[in-house]
């Protein structure tokens, strides 16, 4: 990327805002001075300006001053945009960490619930009571289905196959 192409894009706009602001200042300041120089040389070769010489050195020695504090609005913006990423950071974070916390309960509530099912159908599976036939629904550990197999399907030392993801999964 050459030089011109990075002035005019938009990444750290705070710092080319305070930079805007700190040589516009600069430049104003030697403006001023060169016109209170002109307009005091023009007041010293006219006889009739020699009772104005004072605003030439009002405006040399207080212009500066002025100029300064009017590029103090301009100078804080950009400060303000560049630590706009700090200002809205708690906030963001907070979010970030509550989400954090919720999808962990949601995980290890879904974990405890297949465990639940697993143990289910384990113990269907040992029960001599239900037949090879019956369905047993468990939860598919990948997508979270009730899935329904027979008591056979799930003694298939392969696994099974979620048939909404495709997933093999062991009871």
């Amino acid at each position: 990327m050459n030089k011109f192409t990075s002035t005019f894009n938009f990444d750290d706009i705070g710092k080319k805002i305070k930079a805007i602001a700190k040589w516009s200042c600069w430049i104003t300041i030697v403006l001023l001075w060169i016109s209170a120089a002109i307009f005091f040389l023009v007041c010293l070769s006219n006889r009739y300006l020699n009772d104005m010489l004072w605003i030439p050195m009002v405006t040399a020695a207080f212009g500066p001053f002025v100029v300064w504090i009017t590029f103090w609005p301009l100078y804080a913006f950009g400060e303000l945009v560049d630590n706009s990423s700090i200002l809205a950071n708690p906030q963001k974070k907070a979010a970030e960490k509550q989400e954090k916390a919720d999808n962990a309960r949601e995980q290890k509530r879904i974990a405890e619930n297949q465990k639940k099912q697993a143990k289910a159908a384990k113990s269907a599976i040992a029960n001599t009571e239900i037949s090879e036939e019956e369905f047993i629904d468990i939860t598919c550990p990948h997508c979270g289905e009730t899935l329904s197999y027979t008591k056979e399907q799930l003694q298939i030392p392969d696994g099974l196959v979620c048939p909404m993801c495709d997933t093999v999964f062991k009871i």
